[in-house]
């Protein structure tokens, strides 16, 4: 068995191997695969080959650089890892700390879950999802009576977020308003941060990843100004029924949620059926500020653990001001994607 790079010519035998998994993998869609995997040198697609060059697992890993205070630390960001044979899975993850000796989950399967207690990862709580306009959808294994409760709940009234503009006091519309923009620039990113942890990639990292022309995903980006200067920026994924705040920063973390606010807003003022939003949040400022707004918080953490093989990482427990932002990885690249037939764009 060996374990190649995923580049273009392979992607025939990949759709191939994952067949059995179609309607559950992003992996048969060339756009994304392409772009994701093969065209910059931090993010790549490991292949499992067996002795008939047939893939038999794959194991993607982004590596994104963080902050912890002037501690910078690059952490690998798994994705898609698919084993179709015992034993493929461990010799994939080998490789993958091979590449990237420190690694972060967030938003995990049980699987994953069971992978990191094993090997010690350090998990961190008090990161929460906020929700506004949310839908109540039913999952398949939700029981009889919260099926009833989330029927009753739907039918409360929900509005376009041009009706929240009014929560923004006339102070913070004054003093911070966003612009939209088409790519990162130097001034959009902040000199200094406020915050104890932080994803802190470049504009080269936020240009690839955040890109506004990708088929595959709707990006839209806002330049944050506060007194008129340029303070941070907010980047939105946008689909039909969903807002999510894909990754934002600023050097002021009031004025980053009222940025943040600003910039749904103006995605989302003229919208004719009110769309639900989500994003994360540790931060204890910030998410006050969320829910003054209204948006409510998820009754769980976010799974969230940092740790590498037989290696601790050094960062404070307290999460209250962290940065977190969900949008990470391939958290938000799961498909449909816009551009598959049927999947419905926005």
């Amino acid at each position: 068995m060996r374990i190649i790079e995923y580049s273009a010519p392979w992607f025939d035998a990949l759709s191939t191997a994952v067949e059995p998994i179609r309607n559950e993998s992003a992996l048969t869609h060339p756009p994304f695969v392409d772009y994701y995997y093969a065209s910059r040198e931090w993010c790549k697609l490991r292949l499992a080959l067996d002795k008939n060059d047939r893939i038999v697992g794959t194991l993607g890993v982004d590596c994104m650089p963080f902050e912890a205070g002037r501690q910078q630390m690059t952490l690998g960001f798994s994705s898609n890892f698919n084993s179709f044979r015992p034993g493929v899975g461990s010799l994939l993850f080998l490789q993958r700390l091979k590449e990237c000796p420190l690694g972060v989950v967030f938003w995990t399967t049980a699987d994953t879950e069971k992978v990191i207690r094993s090997l010690g990862w350090r998990h961190f709580s008090g990161i929460r999802r906020y929700y506004l306009n949310y839908a109540y959808p039913a999952f398949p294994g939700d029981s009889v009576w919260r099926k009833a409760a989330k029927l009753v709940l739907r039918q409360w009234p929900r509005k376009n977020l041009g009706g929240y503009a009014s929560r923004l006091s006339e102070a913070a519309q004054g003093a911070v308003s966003v612009q939209p923009e088409t790519v990162f620039s130097a001034d959009m990113l902040p000199s200094v941060s406020p915050f104890t942890f932080r994803f802190a990639p470049g504009l080269d990292y936020l240009n690839w990843r955040y890109n506004t022309g990708l088929s595959f995903v709707r990006y839209r980006l806002f330049r944050i100004i506060d007194q008129q200067k340029s303070a941070g920026y907010v980047v939105i994924n946008e689909q039909p029924d969903c807002l999510v705040i894909a990754q934002c920063d600023a050097g002021n973390p009031v004025t980053l949620a009222r940025g943040v606010m600003a910039s749904l807003i103006a995605v989302g003022r003229h919208d004719r059926t009110p769309r639900t939003v989500m994003l994360t949040s540790s931060h204890r400022e910030m998410m006050a500020l969320y829910r003054a707004f209204g948006f409510r918080v998820s009754t769980a953490d976010e799974c969230f653990a940092v740790g590498g093989y037989k290696q601790q990482v050094n960062l404070d427990p307290d999460t209250s001001g962290w940065l977190i932002n969900f949008d990470w990885g391939n958290n938000e690249l799961q498909g449909p994607f816009p551009d598959q037939p049927g999947a419905g764009g926005v």
